[in-house]
C-alpha cells in the first residue's frame, strides 16, 4: 500500500501499477503514465521529492530525510538490477556482500550485483559508485533431481538472504555463498587480497559440513574443497588454534 502511496504521489495522482523496484523508478516507467515527464521530474526534484541517481534513474526520497539525503550505493545496485529482472533474480554478491557482513570495510565506489543474464556495468553518477554485474543463471545450476531426491532447498542455487535498508528489503548472498563466490572467482572482485582476508573472517563463523550443505547442487563444488586448505593455512599460520 505503501508504495502505492509513493507511486501515485510521484505521478501526481492516481497511478497503475507499481514498477517492481519502487522507489527506485527509470524516467519510461513515469512517462508511460503522464506522457512528457519532464516537468514532473523537474518539480519532484526541486521539491525534494527525489534525487536522480543516473541518467533516466531516479529514487523517491523516503518522508523525513533532509535535502542532502542520498540512498545507500549497495541496495541502489541491487534496485537496478531488481528494475530489469524482478525482486527474485538479483542479489548483492561478492565483496559488497561480505561489507554488509561485516567481514571487509564497505566501498561505495564498486558494487557487485549479480544477474541472470550479461549486463554492462552501470555508474550511479550522484553515489560516485559503479555497479559491477556478475552472471550467474539460477535456473541452471546443478540438477534438479538434487531437489526431488533429497528435499533440501540449500542444495538447489545460491543461498540468498534479506536485508532491509532505507529503501526496502534487497537481496544479499549469505555469509556461506559469500565465501563460495569468492573462492570460486576471487579476481571478480576486483581485488583478491581483500577478497582472501574476508573469507577467512566470514569462515570463522560457519563449519565445513554448512559449507558443503550450500555447495551441493551448485558449481561451487572446488571452491568448498579451497575452504580446507584455507583454514589448514590458517591453522599453520596461528599456534593458538593448535593449542
Amino acid at each position: 500500500m505503501r508504495e502505492h502511496e509513493g507511486w501515485a504521489e510521484v505521478c501526481g495522482g492516481a497511478a497503475s501499477t507499481v514498477p517492481p523496484a519502487f522507489p527506485l523508478f527509470a524516467t519510461a516507467d513515469l512517462r508511460a503514465v503522464i506522457g512528457d515527464p519532464g516537468r514532473r521530474l523537474r518539480a519532484l526534484r526541486a521539491g525534494g521529492r527525489i534525487v536522480t541517481i543516473a541518467r533516466g534513474i531516479h529514487v523517491a526520497v523516503p518522508d523525513g530525510a533532509d535535502r542532502a539525503w542520498l540512498p545507500g550505493a549497495e541496495e541502489t545496485g541491487w534496485r537496478v538490477a531488481a528494475a530489469r529482472f524482478g525482486l527474485e533474480a538479483p542479489y548483492v554478491s561478492g565483496l559488497t556482500a561480505a561489507s554488509l557482513h561485516g567481514a571487509t570495510p564497505r566501498s561505495s565506489a564498486f558494487i557487485h550485483v549479480t544477474v541472470p543474464r550479461q549486463t554492462r556495468a552501470r555508474r550511479l553518477d550522484a553515489l560516485g559508485a559503479l555497479v559491477e554485474f556478475h552472471t550467474r543463471d539460477e535456473r541452471v545450476l546443478g540438477s534438479p533431481l538434487w531437489r526431488l531426491r533429497r528435499g533440501d532447498e540449500r542444495t538447489w542455487g545460491p543461498d540468498v538472504m534479506s536485508m532491509v535498508g532505507e529503501l526496502g528489503p534487497f537481496r544479499v548472498a549469505s555469509p556461506i555463498q559469500t565465501v563460495l563466490d569468492l573462492l570460486h572467482s576471487p579476481w571478480r572482485s576486483g581485488s583478491s587480497e581483500r577478497a582472501r582476508d574476508a573469507v577467512e573472517r566470514l569462515m570463522r563463523g560457519v563449519s565445513d559440513a554448512e559449507i558443503d550443505a550450500v555447495a551441493r547442487g551448485q558449481r561451487r563444488h572446488s571452491a568448498a574443497e579451497r575452504t580446507r586448505f584455507q583454514r589448514l593455512g590458517r591453522w599453520v599460520r596461528d599456534p593458538d588454534l593448535r593449542a
